[in-house]
């Protein structure tokens, strides 16, 4: 059965209720596929184009679900979103279908063959209040400045 998943999430946290969400997903083996950082700027490849679309059509596809930035980097995400209160959308359903579409069009498009595109599961934070809502959006920002891939 291998090892047991340990819960990344905090028992006391209103995850999806009307709260914003810090998220990040990484590509399987942490290959560096999906862009890539040129004079601190993001360069998307054909498949992070793709994600990037995806990510901004989720409010389309899930009710109160709300994006706020996001960046692509060559081997994962980072994102925030937040789920409204009444909405029937929770975050790991929406994280799982969002992998789930990627990988699925990417192979359908070419850009992916059958082995898995993402790593399993992802992390998550909540912001507490604005002020670490604004520490999540300010290391989105940075991200690019600071890879060393």
């Amino acid at each position: 059965m291998g090892n047991p998943r340990r819960a990344m999430r905090l028992r006391s946290f209103g995850y999806g209720a009307g709260h914003a969400c810090f998220i990040t997903f990484c590509t399987a083996h942490r290959r560096a596929i999906l862009s890539s950082i040129r004079e601190d700027h993001v360069v998307l490849s054909d498949l992070g184009a793709l994600v990037q679309s995806c990510w901004e059509a989720l409010p389309l596809h899930h009710d109160g679900v709300v994006i706020d930035l996001h960046v692509v980097m060559p081997d994962h995400v980072h994102a925030i979103v937040m789920i409204a209160e009444k909405s029937p959308a929770v975050l790991p359903y929406v994280v799982a279908m969002f992998k789930a579409g990627v990988t699925r069009r990417a192979r359908v498009q070419g850009f992916w063959g059958t082995e898995p595109l993402w790593q399993r599961g992802f992390h998550e934070r909540g912001a507490r209040d604005p002020r670490q809502l604004r520490r999540f959006q300010e290391y989105i920002l940075a991200n690019p400045y600071r890879w060393h891939g």
